[in-house]
């Protein structure tokens, strides 16, 4: 697989060449007495950020670009389907309960050779995104006994 590939449901979204994770955040309230002299701030909730991905528009990507598009039509919260991966063995996905809302797609640009971008965004709601590790088992000698298709937690956000 390709270093900045976007699937979903397990099928790649044609030519997305780059994809990007906002981050986590925490807003701050003011806590400030009547006595303070300066503003005094306490955390106040967190918030999983945006994100977006980019990449050539191609009108016959019906598992991916136009699913994407229907997802954000239909208003629909999406799971762990979504996934961003790094490389081969490690993928970005949201974290559980989480669900992410497709705000903006098919945000699309041609230009005069006729050759369209498009892009995708979206907000993180209840969760914040992992970077997650494929399972393998190894023997002594390096061959693979066993890959899951399954994921293991490799970091967590929080």
């Amino acid at each position: 697989m390709m270093t900045s590939d976007v699937t979903y449901n397990d099928h790649s979204i044609s030519s997305m060449g780059e994809f990007s994770i906002g981050g986590v955040s925490r807003d701050t309230i003011e806590d400030t007495a009547f006595e303070d002299r300066v503003k005094k701030y306490i955390f106040g909730i967190g918030s999983g950020g945006d994100f977006s991905f980019s990449g050539y528009y191609d009108p016959d990507d019906s598992n991916g670009q136009d699913l994407i598009d229907i997802a954000r039509f239909r208003g629909t919260l999406i799971g762990k389907e979504l996934r961003f991966h790094v490389d081969e063995d490690h993928h970005f996905q949201i974290s559980t309960p989480g669900k992410l809302l497709i705000t903006k797609s098919k945000s699309i640009v041609f230009d005069k050779n006729n050759l369209g971008k498009i892009a995708f965004s979206g907000t993180v709601s209840g969760g914040v995104f992992d970077l997650v590790k494929k399972t393998k088992l190894f023997d002594s000698a390096e061959n693979v006994l066993f890959s899951s298709d399954g994921y293991e937690l490799f970091c967590y956000q929080s």
